[in-house]
């Protein structure tokens, strides 16, 4: 997987994912939030977006010894 683009709200970051066939699907999010340290929050820019809406995150969260919790989210609505 590889992705390009500027990690700040409101941007576009394009990713292209390697599939097990060995084809490749492009994909473009806009990033809706940057905390360093604490969260990345993105959403699909596809005309998908007209019956759903699709929001995904990473959260981290500091824990003892010096250990961190990595929280995958995502929110659906729509249709």
């Amino acid at each position: 997987m590889d992705s390009y683009g500027e990690l700040a709200v409101g941007a576009i970051v394009s990713t292209t994912v390697s599939k097990t066939d060995n084809s490749e699907q492009k994909l473009r999010r806009r990033i809706l939030r940057v905390e360093p340290h604490t969260e990345l929050r993105w959403t699909a820019t596809q005309l998908v977006r007209a019956l759903a809406y699709d929001e995904q995150y990473f959260k981290l969260k500091p824990v003892e010894n010096n250990r961190v919790r990595l929280s995958i989210g995502e929110n659906i609505s729509g249709i």
